[in-house]
């Protein structure tokens, strides 16, 4: 079944009804309270994904009129601080980040720069190094060396000449 009237149609008709409610009957307090809900949520429909929107506008001076009425129940104040606290844009200038600023790391500290005397421990630090393995491999080929000089020859195989009878 397709609607006769259009979605913008249907919300005019429903905002003229919600303020006539609130023109008309404003002693009797729920129906003014839920009156005002309901032009807040078309404000905000209205206003769909244009963060600028004049109607956000609308919608958060709707819920403040709420949150700050004494009569007003304390579960619809609750709701109107839940819907207010829960609109897009927070202020009317809200703008998308264009630099990308919001997705840039978190820093918890300062990084320290390295100092000369930090600089200069290390290269102390792999030349040390260095010439430790220098002198490990040097002390591995003496051993090698010793070893052979102080190990005596092998005998030399002797061969039987064998006799004929």
């Amino acid at each position: 079944m397709v609607p006769s009237k259009t979605r913008k149609e249907l919300l005019q008709a429903a905002a003229e009804a919600y303020d006539y409610v609130v023109q008309h009957y404003p002693e009797n307090r729920p129906a003014l309270f839920t009156a005002k809900f309901g032009l807040a949520a078309v404000a905000e429909d209205q206003a769909g994904s244009d963060p600028n929107a004049a109607e956000w506008s609308l919608a958060r001076e709707t819920y403040n009129w709420i949150k700050g009425n004494a009569e007003a129940p304390d579960f619809m104040r609750a709701m109107a601080e839940q819907r207010y606290n829960q609109l897009v844009p927070k202020e009317p200038s809200y703008q998308p980040d264009p630099m990308g600023e919001l997705y840039q790391p978190v820093l918890l500290g300062t990084p320290k720069e390295p100092t000369p005397a930090t600089t200069q421990s290390a290269t102390t630090q792999s030349a040390t190094t260095q010439s430790s393995a220098t002198t490990q491999s040097t002390t591995t080929a003496t051993t090698k060396s010793a070893t052979a000089a102080t190990t005596p020859p092998a005998p030399a195989a002797t061969t039987k000449s064998a006799s004929r009878p």
